[in-house]
């Protein structure tokens, strides 16, 4: 999870993915045209609520303790 200017981007399983951007204020994540399956933003109005923003907290974390993690680039030293 974190902040993109005003919208909660929320990493997710894929499999829930279609479910998730029916909710309000959710859309895909789609950066140079090319839509991210798994990943959405979700805009003020779709976290207006605590519940509403409990629901995209868990179930990024949910989906975190199976979700693969980004290989990190080795540092050159210098």
């Amino acid at each position: 999870m974190g902040i993109v200017k005003d919208e909660l981007m929320v990493r997710l399983d894929p499999e829930i993915h279609e479910a998730a951007i029916k909710r309000k204020g959710c859309r895909t994540m789609d950066f140079i045209n090319r839509p991210m399956k798994g990943f959405v933003f979700v805009s003020p109005d779709g976290i207006k609520n605590k519940n509403d923003f409990q629901y995209w907290v868990d179930i990024a974390l949910d989906y975190n303790k199976n979700a693969k993690a980004t290989k990190k680039k080795k540092s050159k030293k210098v």
